[in-house]
């Protein structure tokens, strides 16, 4: 079932220093649901590229242009982050639901063939619309049937704000889902312009969570194919580095943006101060060793942390650290002795 004159998706696919054969192979993959049963949109954000992918990306963009393929190209003069690409995709795009596909990782067109007919029949009913992944790169493939996950439908009186938050009953990434186009005019409006390239999708998810009212899985429809790689968009890896702490400042950012205080709701708050702390730990946990116990990281750490998030939870970070360095110490004992 084909809809004419309608554009049902608008798949955006941020870039930035991503090698141009796996943009090729996720544009590819997109390409295919246009053969026959979809009526689509690519939208592709160059966030700040100044490398030789830049230009390798515009010959791309030109070649699929050539085969028929609908593209809006946005081009940010310098790097943004990739919650800021995503933002200006989703402003230029005109599709009913968008789709959010990180340009290094890919998806399983087939699995949209219902979707044409799925949509005829309810319309504007699901908020958003959760499909399985597929992740690639490792020996294992992993999908979203876990317990927290098992809601098929929610169905909310005010918002999915607190299924998300408290009940955990949706997945925290922002890919791989359908997410209608009239709840992200209402939600990315409200979002900050700030640089963030750390826990960006739980950051967006707060916001669309909380005008979107309903929510459909389909499990075992693994639709998206996630490449966990060193160099992908979305790497840990890639994300993480004690120079300058300018990661630190984008938790800052995230924190900030998605501050307790701006919900009423007990649960929903708590719950969200416990992700900011999270985050905390799990940037901390990134550092090596001999990074954690440096001259003077310690203070500037505690300092920035301080400043940053106040002293109430610096000093349950400290604590933390002063547990690692003792048992850090203990096993450089325990080597010095064993040689």
């Amino acid at each position: 079932m084909y809809i004419e004159n309608i554009c049902l998706v608008s798949f955006c696919v941020p870039c930035y220093k991503v090698p141009i054969d796996k943009v090729r192979r996720c544009l590819d993959s997109i390409e295919k649901c246009g053969l026959s049963f979809l009526n689509y949109e690519v939208i592709v954000v160059d966030d700040g590229d100044t490398t030789e992918d830049f230009r390798n990306l515009l010959v791309l963009i030109r070649e699929f242009k050539d085969r028929g393929m609908t593209i809006k190209v946005v081009n940010h003069a310098k790097n943004m982050s990739l919650f800021e690409a995503r933002k200006s995709a989703v402003h230029v795009a005109s599709g009913r639901y968008i789709c959010h596909v990180d340009s290094d990782d890919y998806i399983t067109p087939d699995i949209l063939s219902k979707f044409p007919k799925f949509y005829t029949e309810n319309e504007d009913k699901w908020d958003i619309i959760q499909l399985d992944f597929n992740t690639i790169g490792n020996d294992s493939e992993i999908g979203i049937e876990k317990p927290c996950y098992d809601a098929d439908e929610i169905v909310a009186t005010k918002s999915l704000l607190k299924s998300f938050i408290v009940g955990k009953k949706m997945p925290g990434y922002i890919w791989g889902k359908l997410i209608a186009k009239r709840v992200c005019d209402i939600a990315y409006p409200k979002m900050p312009d700030v640089y963030v390239n750390f826990s960006e999708d739980y950051l967006a998810l707060v916001f669309i969570t909380t005008y979107a009212k309903t929510y459909k899985q389909f499990k075992k429809l693994k639709f998206y194919n996630y490449v966990r790689t060193e160099d992908s968009m979305t790497s840990h890896a890639n994300k993480i580095s004690i120079g300058k702490w300018r990661n630190l400042l984008t938790v800052k950012n995230v924190i900030s943006i998605t501050n307790p205080e701006y919900f009423t709701d007990k649960e929903v708050s708590e719950s969200i101060a416990q992700k900011h702390l999270n985050l905390l730990f799990e940037l901390w946990s990134t550092l090596t060793l001999d990074e954690m116990f440096e001259p003077g990281v310690k203070e500037q750490a505690l300092n920035e942390f301080i400043n940053a998030f106040g002293k109430d939870i610096a000093v349950k970070l400290n604590e933390a650290f002063e547990k690692q360095q003792k048992e850090y110490l203990t096993s450089k004992e325990k080597l010095t002795i064993e040689k």
